[in-house]
Parts: structure tokens; sequence; C-alpha cells
């Protein structure tokens, strides 16, 4: 029998059963049944997503609800402050598309073979077309032959049909077989992808949430593969500006549909960052959370 998604994944994290387990109430109920009964990967890892701001919530001693219900819509969590006062969010995954991953997958795919090629040299492959089409067997016999008929150097390179460059670097001294290095072509998430999909977060919510006085925040999974800091996020968050800045959008609040969004709470690296609103007088106070304006 195949096994679903979630036995996969406990394949793989032996302690993520504890991490279900240790939730409260419904809401641990929620997210087992929710992981067990998912089949899609792409649902799965945005549910994965959700459950890492739930254990966040649960640090934080936040009296919160998973789903919640309020006028026609579902979204994610729900939460009350000291004060009593309901809190809403809802929770976006951002990863590099599904062309950079087929790409990296490409990539790997090769490079995994270049091992078994008995060589002293450590080779870095660089990616130059956006979309990699090439055929695996007879792209790693043409990287074969040049490997093995030539006398090559450190710095000496070799560009395979401008799809991708390979550069040989320092000498392998330890073992005689290839070692490798692989870069896909910049699988970042531009700052104009997240404004958009925040502020169709907020006109979700508008009209339910902020409308009705209730504060809401969009959290931000940035999974390690996009390679980028929330250090940028929060300069074009807040309008500021960068000796290297090249987002193409100013900053979010020069459009006033953002000021009732309360402020972005960013998860990555397993570390979170909140992101108060300066323009909206609404401050969430996160014990287990880095501020990046106050």
């Amino acid at each position: 029998m195949e096994q679903t998604l979630l036995e996969k994944y406990i394949g793989l994290h032996p302690d993520f059963n504890s991490e279900l387990e240790s939730l409260s109430g419904k809401n641990k109920e929620k997210f087992i049944r929710f992981f067990k009964n998912e089949k899609q990967e792409a649902n799965f890892l945005s549910l994965l997503s959700e459950f890492r701001f739930a254990q966040f919530l649960e640090r934080e001693s936040f009296i919160y609800e998973y789903e919640p219900t309020i006028g026609l819509k579902t979204p994610d969590f729900a939460f009350e402050l000291t004060t009593k006062d309901l809190v809403y969010f809802d929770v976006k995954r951002f990863n590099i598309s599904d062309l950079d991953k087929a790409n990296d997958r490409k990539l790997y795919d090769l490079v995994e073979r270049l091992k078994t090629i008995e060589k002293p040299y450590h080779v870095h492959l660089e990616q130059i077309e956006k979309e990699l089409d090439f055929d695996l067997e007879i792209t790693f016999e043409v990287i074969r032959k040049w490997l093995l008929q030539n006398t090559l150097n450190e710095g000496d390179s070799f560009n395979y049909e401008n799809l991708f460059s390979m550069e040989i670097g320092i000498a392998n001294e330890i073992k005689n077989h290839v070692l490798f290095s692989y870069s896909c072509k910049n699988p970042k998430i531009h700052i104009s992808k997240l404004a958009s999909d925040v502020l169709s977060k907020v006109r979700t919510y508008q009209r339910d949430i902020i409308d009705n006085g209730f504060p809401f925040f969009v959290g931000i999974d940035l999974t390690i593969d996009t390679l980028k800091d929330p250090v940028d996020y929060w300069i074009q968050f807040l309008g500021g500006s960068s000796m290297n800045t090249d987002t193409g959008i100013e900053s979010f609040y020069t459009n006033s549909e953002f000021d009732g969004l309360t402020g972005l709470l960013i998860k990555y690296y397993n570390q979170f960052y909140w992101l108060n609103n300066p323009k909206n007088n609404r401050q969430i106070k996160f014990q287990n959370a880095k501020i990046k304006y106050k």
C-alpha cells in the first residue's frame, strides 16, 4: 500500500508525531486530520507552514483557533490578546517556482553522476538559460569526455549549449573522483510578488475582518530556497532604502489599501520577525519574534 504524504514526511522527520501531539485540544485534532487526508504535495507544504505558525502561537501562550469562521470567510488563525481582543491572520508560503524546482532537480541528477568519474576535480555548474532542457544521458556523456580527455587546471571552463557552464575549482586531493557544486538561476521571490499576494489577502478579508475593527495581519513563510532575507522585506515594507535595492516597486504604504493591515509576521530559518505597519495604530507584542519596527 502506498504511503500517505504524512507517513513519508514522518519517515524523514521522526519527531513530527510528537510535535503534532504537543498542540492543544481541537487545534491538534484538526491538524492531524488534515495532514492524514491531504494528498496534494503543494497543499501539504502549505499545511506544514500553517502548523509552524500554530507552534509559534503555542509558544506565545495565546488562546487560538485554527481555521475559525467569521462571516463567510475562514482565515487560518484567530487568537486572543491579553485584552481579550481577537486578532486574525492568514498564512502565505513563498517557495521557488515549479520551473526553478525542475531546473534544480535536473542539475542535481546530472552532478550526482559526476561522482562516478575518476578525476580529482572539484567542478562547479552554473545555470545560464532560464529553463534547462537536456537529455541526461547525452549531456553526462559529453561532460564525461571533457573531463577525461583533457588535462584541466583550476579556472578551466566549459559551456554546454549555453544552458549551463562548468568551471574547474581547487583540485580534489582527498579522493580520486569528481566533487561538485551547482547554482540555479536566481530562484528568489521578487518583492512585487509578496506585495501582490499580501494585498490579495487584505482584499479577501477586508469586509469580514478589517472593516469590523478586528486586527488582521499576514503570516509569511519564507522557505530557505527563496534565498531572501527578512531585512529585504523590512526595507520595502517600511518604505526605507538600501545601498543595493532593486525592488521595482515603492513602499507598500503608498497604497492606502494596506492601511488596514496590522503588520507582517515573517518566518525565516525557524526565526520569526514581526513588522508593525507604521500607518496602523494597532500594535501586537510577541515575545518570541524579533521586532523590526516599533
